[in-house]
């Protein structure tokens, strides 16, 4: 009877009150996450240049005439102040340009990059600030373009991957992870993805440009493709807008899920010879994609990269085991360094 009254007491307060009042408090305003994301911004780590930039334009117009390559014209007092330090960018330059450094107080207006052909007739407008991989790449698909040449879908990778002004990251879960991993790796405007686990729960962490893919877009997608059984938020508004969107699935994330064994991330890549590439961590994305959903993977490849590849399988025909030790390591700054090691044991 005391339980009877008890509770009559606690209804007549909750109608008193208004039943607002006696819910429980929202989960969400109880969950402390930071306002950033808990990103590896590797991609702007300096690093010395790769390409070979000349120094002198009358030579490089007397090359440019003969190789019908425009000259990359940057001013600058240091050397290419590290815009090539990564393998494709140093391919860009050479291979579909005449790279060229010159003095910073040589360029007539301040310009910092000029893109003109052998008779130093400019293809797009100068550019006064080129500070960035991801500037330079955009300068040089806007060069192609302009003279009417095919830009290599890698080279569109590369401007993608460096140029994102902002970068946001958000885990979902799903039955399984290999799936997941290619599924959401081929969507437009996902720059990398990892398998993970956080809990009970095979999550894949997508890191995305929301200028290319919104937040509710992609959520959107991976519902419609069975891979938000769960949806991680990493900051405090994410989390906000995953409530409104998906309701309980919504939750807050660790700050990074759990390692699983190097094999079970990018699943589908990592079974084939293409593994072994010193391969960006959005190439790698995108052809895990690829492979596992029966697509081409070799169109996001360089033409320096699939010359290699073809060393690759020779060499693991002739001994499976040739590079297990080799397996690149995820991160642009260290991309040179590991395919500078690969090329040296493919040369013996």
């Amino acid at each position: 009877m005391n339980m009877q009254n008890g509770f009559f007491r606690l209804l007549v307060l909750c109608l008193a009150l208004g039943a607002s009042s006696c819910s429980p408090p929202d989960a969400l305003d109880t969950v402390q996450l930071p306002d950033t994301y808990p990103l590896d911004l590797d991609h702007q780590a300096p690093g010395p240049d790769l390409a070979a930039w000349g120094t002198d334009l009358e030579a490089a117009l007397a090359l440019s005439e003969e190789s019908c390559r425009p000259v990359l014209a940057l001013y600058r007092d240091a050397g290419a102040g590290g815009l090539t330090a990564q393998p494709l960018m140093a391919e860009a330059a050479e291979d579909l340009f005449v790279p060229l450094v010159l003095p910073a107080d040589t360029a007539e207006d301040g310009s910092a990059c000029r893109i003109f052909d052998a008779g130093a007739n400019e293809l797009i407008p100068r550019a006064a600030v080129v500070e960035t991989p991801g500037e330079l790449a955009r300068l040089m698909i806007a060069a192609r373009e302009a003279g009417e040449e095919p830009v290599p879908q890698w080279l569109q990778l590369v401007a993608a991957e460096n140029g994102a002004a902002e970068r946001r990251m958000l885990s979902l879960a799903m039955f399984c992870f290999w799936e997941g991993e290619a599924k959401l790796g081929n969507l437009d405007g996902v720059l990398a993805t990892r398998s993970g686990m956080m809990g009970d729960d095979e999550v894949v962490e997508v890191v995305y440009d929301p200028e290319v893919l919104e937040f509710d877009e992609l959520v959107d997608s991976a519902q419609g493709m069975d891979c938000a059984s769960a949806v991680y938020a990493h900051t405090a508004g994410d989390l906000s807008l995953a409530h409104d969107l998906v309701g309980d699935a919504a939750k807050p994330a660790p700050a990074r899920a759990e390692l699983v064994a190097d094999d079970q991330v990018k699943y589908a890549l990592k079974r084939t010879a293409m593994a072994h590439l010193p391969l960006t961590p959005m190439q790698a994305t995108k052809m895990n994609a690829d492979i596992r959903l029966e697509a081409n993977p070799r169109r996001w490849l360089s033409p320096r990269q699939l010359l290699m590849l073809d060393s690759i399988k020779r060499l693991l025909e002739e001994d499976p085991a040739a590079l297990d030790d080799f397996s690149p390591p995820g991160k642009l700054s260290l991309l040179a360094e590991y395919q500078s090691r690969l090329e040296q044991r493919l040369d013996r």
